[in-house]
């Protein structure tokens, strides 16, 4: 999906001049340096509630660690880093967070998101800078659907389940999806 679908359309957004932001994770966008262009805002105070030691689950919390946490354990999402397909250019931004993105969009003065990607129904849908939460903003959105492919498991890997219920929820909720290749076609246009 990245070499056939992501990489294609991420060439034509560099070819017309759209701004390029790529948003992985917290931990895998700590190891761009373009990530210190839009420094995230200083952390707010830490709540007081819930205690500190619930909300890490750490020592009489440990039992209540989610299932990634818990014998024999997943690998964290956040260490599974950057495509290597994927090379983020010298001119392109890298964001952590929503504020970072907000920040970054204001400044270009951008009011459009097209978003390509994985993990759809988790990370593009949900993450402080997914779809969800620039829809909050008010940010007028697009999911290229074959630029994107959800967390999907044995019993819906075959017919992509996962990936078509988060695209559906992007089109009855929070904006609009398209074709590549009308996307690809759309630059094509303007760089003509």
């Amino acid at each position: 999906v990245t070499r056939e679908a992501v990489v294609p359309v991420l060439a034509a957004a560099r070819q017309v001049g759209l701004t390029v932001v790529h948003a992985p994770s917290p931990p895998v966008a700590e190891q761009f340096e373009q990530l210190e262009r839009h420094a995230p805002p200083p952390p707010a105070s830490e709540p007081d509630w819930p205690p500190a030691a619930f909300r890490s689950r750490q020592g009489a919390y440990a039992a209540f660690r989610g299932p990634r946490a818990q014998p024999p354990g997943i690998p964290p999402i956040d260490a599974l880093g950057m495509s290597p397909h994927i090379d983020v250019q010298d001119g392109e931004f890298v964001v952590a967070t929503g504020d970072q993105l907000h920040a970054l969009l204001r400044e270009r003065g951008v009011l459009h998101l097209v978003y390509a990607g994985f993990a759809t129904n988790w990370c593009i849908l949900n993450r402080d800078y997914g779809m969800r939460a620039m829809a909050r903003r008010g940010y007028n959105m697009v999911l290229l659907r074959e630029a994107t492919m959800g967390v999907e498991f044995p019993d819906t890997l075959a017919a992509e389940t996962a990936t078509e219920m988060a695209v559906r929820e992007v089109e009855q909720q929070l904006g609009f999806s398209a074709a590549n290749g009308d996307f690809l076609a759309a630059c094509a246009h303007c760089a003509a």
